[in-house]
């Protein structure tokens, strides 16, 4: 959870780059919390998690 916690609190300050790397280590295991916080759309926390990775994560390549 404290990787969930560090990644959302990196993309939500717009430092994808840095989310990018944790969201690598995090690989596809995401936790409710933080991600409920930011889950107002169908899907929920899981798609909120998914959309924040794919953000990150295409920066990168």
């Amino acid at each position: 959870m404290d990787l969930n916690l560090l990644a959302h609190a990196l993309w939500a300050g717009r430092r994808r780059a840095d989310a990018a790397q944790v969201f690598e280590v995090i690989g596809p295991h995401a936790s409710r919390i933080p991600w409920a916080y930011v889950a107002d759309r169908p899907g929920g926390p899981e798609q909120a998690f998914l959309e924040a990775r794919d953000q990150c994560l295409y920066l990168r390549h």
